[in-house]
């Protein structure tokens, strides 16, 4: 994933609480300012987890129709520069049929790329290849794990709304024209953070009528040592029923990942991750 990236995104830079609060919190809150607003949205693009990490995850997708399927995958996630690096292996349990790997980074260099071939190389997904899944099989595509629309130029400030029974602050991020060839529909990407904790709760896609394309919907939050972790996140059509679900099931934090890992230049078999320790959740 944000997300998966993910994650990807995600998102997984954010650490959230995920308490409830007050009908009175919740009234308190103020608008912001174009200033105040500013300086939010750079403080949710800079928050970032206290170290690398490794996740253990299952993917569930619900097609709309015919029986749901479970992929099982490692995430992997570093900074380089303070911008977000994941690398997604997907394991012999429950992989997919065609792709054993992804690679994606997030900022000035959006690129993404996949492997095939029990690792033989990587292969960078070209732009009208990032709005198709991932795999067939797969809900998901390389641009919402990618979510680079978190660092797009230009956008407005929309309002305050309540998510997860939380307070946030809600930004419209506008396509930038050079999307428009291969994503015409979509007009903006609406983002929903946590007033207190700068977390990403929702981001919906919208197009020029206002209707919503698709959701990124995190659902859970885990502590896991000082930092809070997306347990679950859905990626949802809301015109079928078609959903697919990234669930956390053990993470690693306080990890030294080394940089070759999320090299694409480098043709490599699977991260030992043998003298890492898993915390189940």
């Amino acid at each position: 994933m944000s997300c998966l990236a993910l994650a990807t995104i995600l998102g997984l830079e954010a650490q959230p609480k995920n308490s409830r609060v007050s009908v009175d919190r919740l009234l308190e809150v103020d608008n912001l300012s174009i200033n105040e607003a500013a300086v939010f949205l750079d403080r949710f693009r800079s928050l970032r987890l206290s170290s690398d990490y490794v996740f253990d995850f299952d993917l569930k997708h619900f097609p709309a129709r015919g029986q749901s399927q479970v992929f099982s995958g490692r995430m992997f996630g570093t900074w380089e520069q303070g911008l977000p690096v994941q690398r997604i292996e997907f394991l012999e349990k429950n992989k997919l049929p065609n792709i054993d790997a992804l690679l994606f980074r997030t900022g000035v260099d959006t690129a993404f790329y996949n492997a095939q071939s029990a690792f033989g190389s990587w292969s960078r997904v070209s732009a009208s290849e990032l709005f198709k899944p991932v795999e067939d099989d797969l809900g998901i595509t390389p641009f919402e794990l990618q979510m680079p629309f978190i660092f797009w130029e230009d956008w407005e400030l929309h309002g305050i709304t309540r998510v997860l029974g939380r307070p946030a602050y809600v930004f419209d991020m506008i396509a930038p024209e050079s999307l428009m060839a291969d994503y015409p529909d979509l007009e903006r990407i609406r983002l929903s953070l946590d007033a207190d904790f700068y977390a990403l709760l929702r981001a919906d896609f919208i197009d020029a009528s206002g209707s919503e394309l698709r959701s990124i919907r995190v659902v859970s939050f885990k502590k896991v040592g000082d930092d809070w972790i997306p347990k679950a996140i859905d990626y949802v059509s809301p015109g079928s029923r078609e959903k697919a679900r990234f669930i956390v099931r053990a993470a690693a934090l306080g990890v030294i990942l080394s940089k070759d890992v999320f090299d694409h230049e480098l043709m490599r078999s699977q991260v030992d991750v043998s003298t890492v320790a898993f915390e189940l959740l």
